[in-house]
């Protein structure tokens, strides 16, 4: 892309600034990903990386908000004490600090999977912002690029959809607390790292620099002529994919990718995001709700205009014990600006179209049949789209941003970052 105001389409081009130089770029998936991510599958058939990756994420929100509470300690269930110190470094109420907010997690990509006799580990590179706030009222916001790696030990099995991400006991699923012994007191174990879910030995900070939301500012596109990058076999993923959905339709999957970008390109322009919220999972929901705030705290809209998908590439198929997902190369063009309150344009062209690329990952629920609804139906009663910010219909109770009854968006990646 072009701008880094242009949003949804980048919201994680936001987390890169905009000096006009070339982005750091995560550090290389090793190149035995794939062959390690799938025998990570056969030893544990409940993984999946979209599970994962809402774990991971939740995890690093929440530690960041308890460094800035002083309350690190409670996460030692999941996080190795030579981990809480590193975080630690960064600051802490004993430096002044009083609260982390405005956790944001752009990117969390996998980068390393290495299966051991003792154990599994995870290597996982995050882009992030958040905000410090101190006692004295001051506030800092930063941009951070990091690595965390993941640990659990033989034999531990993933948990399902609505308990992996739910940082409680890891053995119990009680609030996570401790007594004075350590121990969790409502199943009176001590837990110790990855007995029972995955737990992080060592956090490395690549880059942390004091930058905070970006919106009038232009940075070079790149990426767009970069060659598509295919799943290997794809063919025989697709084939898997068909056979086990039967009435599956590629034309149909076409429209409904189609039908998500306006629609979310559509809340992004007018600031109204509920508009997006029947066709994104909670967490890509949550990155894009914070910059929509962090527009209208500054009294800006990025206006998206003459929007036209030019071609939808499928590219990946991942299939796991919960979900169906595809990954597409969507090439579009668009009119980008930026205005203020009184209309004036401050960055970007409303006369000149901007082309760009970008990989969007949908998933389903496996097994959900095809919804016999329009696309602005609820795909589970059939009744107009009135959700809540929960992703709940308000005619059905159906949470249809869960990939349970039709394909929704869960995840958003930039062309010179994206590794298949």
């Amino acid at each position: 892309m072009v701008f880094v105001v242009v949003a949804l389409v980048i919201a994680v081009k936001m987390f890169k600034g905009s000096t006009g130089t070339a982005a750091p770029l995560a550090p290389t998936a090793s190149g035995d990903l794939a062959e390690q991510l799938a025998l990570l599958k056969q030893n544990d058939p409940n993984f999946s990386l979209g599970l994962f990756t809402d774990f991971v994420n939740a995890l690093y929100a929440r530690a960041q908000e308890a460094r800035g509470k002083g309350s690190l300690d409670v996460l030692a269930p999941y996080i190795e004490e030579r981990g809480r110190e590193q975080l630690l470094q960064l600051g802490s109420p004993a430096t002044g600090l009083s609260e982390i907010a405005g956790v944001v997690v752009g990117a969390s990509n996998i980068v390393e999977v290495r299966n051991m006799p003792d154990g599994t580990g995870i290597t996982v590179f995050f882009e992030a912002n958040y905000t410090e706030i101190f006692g004295s009222g001051q506030q800092v916001s930063y941009y951070t690029e990091e690595r965390w790696r993941f640990w659990r030990q033989p034999g531990v099995q993933s948990l399902p959809p609505g308990k992996i991400d739910a940082i409680h006991c890891p053995k119990c699923g009680g609030p996570l607390e401790r007594n004075e012994n350590g121990l969790c007191p409502y199943c009176n174990t001590i837990i110790r790292g990855g007995q029972f879910h995955w737990y992080v030995v060592n956090i490395e900070v690549l880059e942390r620099d004091q930058r905070g939301p970006q919106l009038t500012q232009e940075t070079v596109e790149q990426g767009t002529d970069l060659p598509t990058v295919y799943q290997p076999e794809f063919n025989e993923y697709r084939g898997r994919l068909e056979a086990s959905n039967p009435g599956f339709s590629w034309e149909r999957m076409n429209e409904r990718a189609v039908y998500i970008f306006n629609m979310i390109s559509d809340a992004w322009t007018t600031l109204q995001w509920e508009k997006a919220r029947p066709f994104e999972t909670d967490n890509i929901f949550q990155m894009h709700r914070y910059w929509i705030e962090a527009y209208r705290r500054q009294g800006l809209r990025n206006v998206l205009d003459q929007i036209n998908v030019l071609k939808v590439e499928w590219v990946k198929i991942d299939q796991d014990a919960f979900y169906d997902s595809l990954t597409a190369r969507i090439s579009a063009s668009e009119l980008d600006y930026t205005v203020d309150s009184s209309g004036r344009v401050l960055c970007g062209s409303p006369s000149r179209p901007r082309a760009y690329t970008e990989y969007w990952t949908f998933i389903r629920t496996r097994g959900a049949k095809a919804p016999e609804h329009k696309d602005d139906h609820c795909p589970n009663c059939g009744a107009p789209l009135a959700i809540n910010m929960a992703g709940i219909c308000e005619y059905c109770g159906g949470k249809i941003t869960s990939g349970d009854f039709d394909w929704v968006l869960s995840r958003i990646e930039q062309d010179e970052s994206y590794t298949g």
